[in-house]
């Protein structure tokens, strides 16, 4: 049974949760969840990441402070009246709110089906684990003096009004009214629209802007970042200097999956950028590469996987294999997928708590359709999992139809390499699907949303804690900390054709650095630079 009108449910969760809902919304509430296991789902990781963020992070508020001008209130400050959070509605949960939510969590866990994951299997391996959002900055709000500064996870502001924060890292932002800026780290973030302006308050402290393949580095200044147009940022330093990068298009890991010249008896596990060593069960052998010398034969047995040693965080956003503004997954494959109902194959899979990243087959039937974004027929699909922020976790499920460009199952079953590479770019929105070089299926969201992944888990391919196992070949893994562009995919795929490998024969090493310099700009001096070739106007 699908999930009943999704937009309904979160409302009235919203409310219930907050302790507002009326008695006739408690019954209606409770009468969705009793008709629907994936309702039951939803409702419960609600429940769990609202009372888990509503002990650790404050709310904005949602009502004027006693004597305060309306001019001054969050709603007129902020598009919506709020920040961008991990989960619709509001943070705060009233003691009302978590008594009536205790009872119906016992109603759900008792619910037949409630340990299912996104992939629809119900043997109980898999329950809901949020894990804890940690604070990068506050919200110094200088109107609300009342109040104290408020904790902000990694998160996108959308301020109607020049806004303050102050970066745990030890930078005092200031962002312009109509502005677009994603808080991601301690030290930096994202800006998408408008402008801002950031001063170093400690000697120690650094602050970073990165605007899509650019990135504005403080060497101990004050300085202004203006977005111009889609491609052009001007950049100005009001004290000090500051060092503008260009992005290093590699791979933050990189398994090709072959073994160096002379190694013998044992399999090439390890990525070759970043050290990550990788541990494979008994289900999987060395194959002939699908491209170069090697690649890997999975049997689809629950010993067929490749765990990943490393790369890991002690919060959500921790570890190298963390991403927040952009993501790519590329691999070549050949599968033996049966494309069965409830049959699920991985390719990659990091999966902290309700953070998960996961790029699978999947066959979900009629189940699950809440995380489905935008919703498709029941069948085989490629689906493409991420946790966006404000949003929450939905996957991206490209029918395997053979209709309006799509592959069917059978063309990726046709003993042929094929080239699979799944992106999302924040400075777009746009999440997308490709396969053998071109774009299959796609998905837009808001300018400026983030991923929310990174954690403690160890990072798989091949398998999910020893389910959904892959049965085929996978080689030449890739992932990034930016999403490729359609033009590099192409051309990924070109050399995969050509039997290159398809990120190419760059550094192989955890040294190749990740961004380089341009020029650097001192006080009293503005220049502006095309934020996607890196070049001076």
């Amino acid at each position: 049974m699908q999930m009943p009108n999704h937009e309904e449910l979160l409302t009235l969760a919203d409310d219930h949760l907050a302790g507002t809902a009326s008695a006739h919304d408690v019954s209606r509430l409770e009468a969705l969840l009793a008709e629907s296991p994936a309702a039951r789902r939803t409702y419960l990781g609600l429940a769990l990441v609202h009372a888990q963020l509503g002990g650790t992070l404050a709310a904005l508020p949602t009502r004027l402070p006693s004597g305060q001008s309306p001019a001054a209130s969050p709603t007129s400050r902020w598009r919506g009246g709020r920040v961008d959070r991990p989960i619709p509605g509001r943070i705060v949960v009233t003691a009302a709110g978590c008594a009536l939510a205790a009872g119906l969590v016992a109603l759900i866990l008792a619910a037949p089906g409630l340990l299912s994951d996104s992939s629809g299997t119900t043997s109980g391996y898999y329950p809901p684990r949020p894990i804890a959002l940690s604070s990068v900055a506050v919200l110094d709000d200088a109107d609300a003096a009342a109040s104290a500064p408020r904790p902000l996870p990694t998160t996108t502001l959308r301020p109607l009004v020049t806004t303050h924060l102050r970066a745990h890292g030890g930078a005092d932002v200031a962002l312009d009214g109509d502005s677009i800026f994603g808080i991601v780290t301690r030290d930096g973030g994202a800006l998408y629209e408008g402008g801002l302006q950031a001063r170093v308050t400690t000697p120690a402290a650094t602050f970073s802007v990165t605007t899509a393949n650019l990135r504005i580095v403080d060497r101990g200044t004050a300085f202004r970042v203006d977005r111009v147009d889609g491609d052009h940022v001007t950049v100005t330093v009001l004290d000090g200097e500051v060092e503008v990068q260009a992005r290093v298009r590699l791979p933050v890991a990189w398994w090709p999956f072959e073994a160096e010249a002379g190694a013998t008896g044992q399999l090439p596990l390890d990525d070759v950028i970043a050290g990550l060593a990788g541990r494979a069960g008994r289900g999987v052998a060395a194959s002939a590469g699908l491209v170069g010398t090697g690649a890997l034969r999975f049997d689809g047995t629950p010993a067929a996987h490749v765990e990943i040693a490393g790369g890991t965080g002690d919060v959500v956003g921790g570890g190298l294999l963390a991403v927040a503004e952009g993501l790519s997954i590329e691999a070549v494959i050949m599968p033996e997928w049966s494309g069965r109902e409830s049959d699920y194959d991985e390719i990659y899979r990091k999966d902290d708590g309700d953070y998960r990243v996961l790029l699978s087959f999947q066959n979900d039937g009629v189940r699950n359709a809440a995380f489905t974004d935008p919703p498709v027929a029941p069948g085989p699909c490629l689906s493409f999992g991420l946790h966006l922020a404000g949003i929450g976790y939905r996957e991206l499920d490209m029918p395997l139809d053979g209709r309006d460009g799509r592959p069917s199952l059978a063309d990726l079953r046709d003993g042929r390499p094929h080239h699979v590479v799944a992106t999302f770019d924040s400075y777009t929105g746009t999440k997308s699907l490709f396969i053998d070089g071109t774009r299959r299926f796609a998905r837009d969201y808001p300018v400026g949303t983030l991923i929310l992944a990174g954690g403690p888990a160890a990072a798989e391919i091949g398998s999910h804690r020893g389910h959904e196992n892959f049965t085929g070949v996978i080689d030449e893994v890739a992932l990034y900390d930016f999403a490729l562009s359609a033009d590099e995919v192409a051309e990924h795929e070109a050399r995969m054709r050509a039997g290159d490998p398809p990120v190419g024969t760059g550094p192989r090493n955890s040294d190749a650095p990740r961004w380089q310099s341009l020029t650097r700009i001192r006080a009293g001096e503005t220049m502006t630079f095309n934020q996607r070739t890196g070049l001076p106007r």
